[in-house]
């Protein structure tokens, strides 16, 4: 992960306060408030007996109900790895930079494998070929761009069929964001509340 990006992102929400809707009975709710320089970034957080949902501007919405994992409330206040909660919340994606990673790692495997086959060199040029569409920017165009010269290699025995295509991964952008919510909501949380059997106390009270 970008440590610059990550660092940016919870920079983002350093200011954030923590405003209780509602922090008792079998539905929990809270908005984790923007600072002033911030407005957009405000993250709604509700915990059911199904999971953990988190709605807002601020949130790495992959669809307009935001993303949600079937957790306990103590799960989501515990600590956590950004590549854990990823696997809970996220799902994977096609990403342009792994795009271009594996496609490097191809022209490097068959020009590796040149001399194990008299036709690599001629399909390791028709890989290169540029035919004017960019294929990096979703799984749809790499197939239309490269389709015909991977399944070249592949009938060539140049490469097997397990290496055409990118593994999709957890979008680095959204990893960060969804880290950097969990990591200011779990300081406030532990600053306002104890947890016992998923019911919170204010500490105050």
């Amino acid at each position: 992960m970008n440590p610059t990006l990550t660092e940016q992102i919870t920079e983002m929400f350093a200011g954030h306060t923590l405003v209780a809707i509602s922090d008792d009975g079998q539905v929990l709710c809270w908005l984790m408030m923007s600072n002033p320089h911030q407005p957009s970034a405000t993250v709604e957080i509700t915990i059911t007996p199904e999971g953990i949902h988190l709605m807002g501007a601020g949130v790495p919405c992959q669809d307009r109900n935001g993303i949600q994992a079937q957790k306990p409330p103590e799960w989501w206040v515990s600590e956590a790895s950004p590549e854990y909660l990823a696997r809970n919340f996220l799902t994977t994606t096609w990403n342009r930079d792994e795009a271009q990673r594996h496609f490097r790692w191809l022209q490097a495997q068959v020009q590796a494998r040149i001399d194990e086959g008299a036709d690599a060199e001629e399909l390791l040029h028709n890989l290169q070929q540029d035919d004017g569409e960019d294929p990096f920017v979703s799984a749809i165009a790499w197939e239309r761009s490269l389709g015909e010269a991977l399944a070249d290699l592949v009938d060539n025995n140049v490469i097997d069929s397990t290496e055409i295509h990118p593994n999709e991964i957890y979008d680095p952008k959204d990893v960060a964001l969804l880290a950097a919510i969990h990591q200011r909501f779990r300081a406030l949380f532990m600053e306002t509340y104890t947890l016992a059997e998923g019911h919170p106390t204010p500490r105050n009270g």
